[in-house]
């Protein structure tokens, strides 16, 4: 059997599309189908069990919680995280990245946006509870939390003055909470790789925000 259609890949996972005369609805959610069910709702599954292991955690994230409350100048209860009951279960919760000195970090820069994190709201809000729920887009920012910052951790950062690119950097601060536009263009700062420290890690805690309301939804 082939797939008479493309299958966009979302969360949750919904086949849309023309079946063919003479071919019902079911025939594609039968055990007998080429990707039966299971292995359909497999990445549901999936997200759903790292969410529940996410939110055992966030014990572990109180004071960041509050710390992003003093940052929007509210209180603790106006932050969702991803995760939180009340309709943000299957939003990905903070999360805590690992990164190991390698090589590369010294000679390739992956310079990006994570304006990509503003799409990712709206497409689990769907368009008209983003708006009904007044999201505002012009607020969405990037969080940095780091746990652990070898010599020279940091974020590279650029800018356009005057129509040429500038190169700025900003180095990390243990416990600080570092804030910017996700529309900044930035990369991660090299830091010196070295034989006897090559387990020397920089990790972050990591999330996003965007205003809806009066309250602030954090997620990853």
């Amino acid at each position: 059997c082939t797939l008479p259609c493309t299958l966009p890949c979302t969360l949750p996972c919904t086949l849309s599309c023309t079946l063919p005369a003479g071919v019902a609805a079911g025939t594609f959610l039968d055990s007998s189908w080429t990707l039966p069910r299971p292995l359909l709702e497999a990445p549901i599954r999936r997200r759903a069990a790292v969410a529940r292991e996410a939110k055992r955690l966030f014990p572990l994230f109180a004071p960041l919680r509050r710390a992003l409350a003093a940052h929007f100048n509210t209180t603790a209860d106006r932050v969702i995280f991803g995760g939180d009951d009340g309709g943000w279960e299957r939003l990905g919760a903070p999360s805590v990245q690992v990164y190991l000195p390698n090589m590369l970090w010294h000679t390739v820069h992956n310079r990006h946006t994570d304006a990509v994190y503003v799409r990712h709201l709206r497409r689990y809000l769907g368009g008209q509870r983003f708006d009904e729920l007044r999201c505002s887009a012009a607020t969405a920012t990037s969080f940095l939390l780091p746990l652990v910052a070898p010599a020279g951790a940091g974020l590279l950062y650029y800018d356009a003055p005057r129509g040429q690119i500038s190169e700025n950097e900003h180095r990390y601060t243990v416990g600080t909470l570092h804030a910017f536009a996700v529309w900044t263009p930035h990369s991660i700062r090299p830091w010196p790789y070295r034989e006897w420290a090559a387990g020397e890690a920089r990790v972050t805690v990591q999330t996003f925000g965007i205003r809806c309301g009066e309250w602030w939804v954090m997620y990853h």
